[in-house]
């Protein structure tokens, strides 16, 4: 089971995600260049929006990944190349090692996160939920008591036979690290994590997301400013005026598109029943719908309008419409640039239902828009609803 989110939403005069050029993205489709929004951004926005809200008993309440997570009573992950020093070194030495210990066991514990011989850049952020944190940290203070040494834990996970050798207490502390992979947060669970080592699993994404890109070629100008110096009050050309620089701004229409997958949520959030994983995929529609992946606020507002919202429920392998994008849109004398473009999403949505066979549930945001909820509260629901009916 697969649902699909289908998105526009335009910025003017603004650059919502720039390149290390400072430049926007950019991509190459339909032989036309157009700006891009990158996946890893937009899935950024999502995690830490901190001004999500929701209607809930006539309340306005918050919405936001930590407040599903606390619903649920789930924790969220952390992401950070620091796990192994500001998280697992304090946790064991409240447990009472020494300094020097719990250093060599954090050493020990990140090591595993990467093949052997393989170095991990000091800047290179890992996935880790906080109850990992702590079954990790648990595991480490039973192999010390255990009498075993940090510089023993590879071989503990390597080789059968050493951790055969080794007391019940040893072996119970290494299959404990084993068994957390259900404990990677809310967010990991979700977006997935990466690792090379053998100390925590690789999680599969729930949650797919691509690259914003724009309907149209690329639209772009050059902006020169300047800052104001107040103290500068003397003759001469910059008279008032102190750094002086360039940026370039966009106007664009952005065609978004995230897939969710039911079957891996439920993999990865085996331990919650069906109605949650629904309000879970429920989020993710109000949560897309809503989060800027945005730049440069203090000088262009980057908050879009959102044109468009299509979401579509079904067992069929999941399809994105970009190719309805693939002629770059223009305004006509009836419609303009988003008018045109959900036309062309509505329309290549009919096309491929011929082609490739009919979600059970489509719907977009404006058949709900006269409703008691916002639309967006209102087409999330049912969404929820349609999932809770189609796994029972």
């Amino acid at each position: 089971m697969f649902v699909q989110i289908h998105t526009l939403r335009d910025y003017s005069t603004a650059l919502p995600n720039r390149g290390q050029d400072g430049l926007a993205k950019r991509t190459v489709y339909g032989g036309i260049e157009r700006q891009r929004i990158s996946s890893q951004s937009f899935k950024a926005a999502l995690r830490d929006n901190l001004t999500l809200v929701r209607t809930k008993d006539g309340r306005i309440v918050g919405d936001t990944m930590k407040d599903l997570a606390r619903s649920l009573g789930l924790d969220m992950s952390v992401r950070s190349a620091l796990i192994g020093e500001l998280k697992l070194v304090p946790k064991l030495v409240a447990q009472k090692l020494s300094e020097a210990d719990a250093k060599a066991w954090s050493d020990a514990i990140m090591g595993l996160w990467r093949r052997e011989g393989a170095k991990l850049e000091a800047d290179t952020p890992i996935v880790i939920g906080e109850k990992e944190i702590a079954a990790l940290a648990d595991a480490c203070i039973s192999l010390d008591q255990a009498k075993k040494r940090p510089e023993e834990l590879r071989k503990l996970f390597d080789s059968a036979r050493e951790l055969n050798k080794a007391s019940p207490k040893a072996q119970k502390a290494v299959e404990s690290m084993r068994a957390v992979a259900s404990n990677a947060g809310l967010d990991g669970a979700l977006f997935g994590r990466f690792a090379t080592g053998i100390a925590v699993n690789n999680v599969d994404s729930a949650v797919h997301v691509a690259h914003l890109v724009t309907v149209h070629p690329l639209f772009s100008v050059t902006d020169f400013f300047s800052v104001q110096d107040l103290l500068k009050t003397g003759q001469g050309e910059d008279r008032g005026g102190s750094h002086i620089n360039t940026a370039e701004l966009t106007s664009g229409l952005f065609y978004g598109y995230v897939v969710v997958d039911v079957g891996q949520l439920s993999t990865n959030f085996a331990d919650l029943d069906k109605e949650q994983r629904a309000g879970i995929t429920a989020w993710l529609v109000r949560a897309v719908a809503q989060v800027e992946p945005a730049a440069k606020l203090g000088s262009t507002a980057p908050y879009s309008g959102l044109r468009e919202l299509m979401v579509e429920v079904g067992r069929r392998q999941p399809r994105s419409l970009v190719g309805a994008f693939e002629r770059p849109v223009e305004a006509t004398q009836d419609r303009t640039v988003s008018e045109e473009a959900r036309h062309r999403l509505e329309a290549h949505a009919s096309e491929m239902d011929a082609l490739m066979g009919a979600p059970e549930y489509r719907s977009s945001l404006r058949q709900h828009a006269k409703g008691p909820l916002p639309a967006v509260e209102a087409i999330s629901d049912e969404v929820a609803e349609k999932l809770a009916t189609l796994a029972a």
